[in-house]
């Protein structure tokens, strides 16, 4: 189980009253635009989409086809299959803490190849990374005022 019907509930409203909910991801366009193109990245999914604007904010130099997956937003909640690019922008800090480990092993599930991180610091940075470490490669790891960003690898064998 990835999210209990009382936290989709909860947070289905906080999507419904607030129309920036769940919009951090834009914040970030410009890096996440640079990373895709630089990689040449055709297939990528937002976990934790929100209400998916940040396709409206890339600035893409070829063909990449954006999938959203969202579970308390009842268009994109299917659970998605893999893409090669995963981003997972202001999503952890969400995420019930007992369905912790459930949800980044269903990111290690979606990512075929990479993953883009950002979390915010409700924890410390170094509660976070020995979870993302225990699942991917991390390849960068930068900390700004409120948050940190990772990309990471899947880890062979993963």
């Amino acid at each position: 189980m990835l999210i209990s019907e009382e936290h989709r509930s909860a947070e289905t409203k906080k999507h419904i009253a607030d129309p920036d909910y769940g919009g951090e991801a834009i914040h970030y366009a410009d890096h996440i635009s640079t990373m895709i193109n630089s990689m040449k990245i055709n297939d990528v999914l937002d976990y934790g989409a929100g209400k998916g604007e940040l396709h409206r904010h890339l600035a893409l130099n070829h063909e990449t086809a954006l999938h959203l997956y969202d579970p308390a937003i009842a268009k994109i909640a299917e659970a998605p299959d893999p893409h090669d690019l995963v981003l997972c922008i202001n999503v952890l800090e969400h995420v019930e803490e007992d369905l912790l480990e459930n949800v980044l092993d269903d990111l290690v599930r979606c990512a075929k190849h990479n993953i883009f991180m950002v979390i915010n610091e409700d924890m410390p940075m170094e509660w976070w990374v020995p979870k993302v470490m225990k699942r991917f490669r991390i390849e960068s790891l930068v900390r700004t005022d409120i948050d940190f960003f990772i990309i990471a690898s899947k880890k062979n064998g993963n």
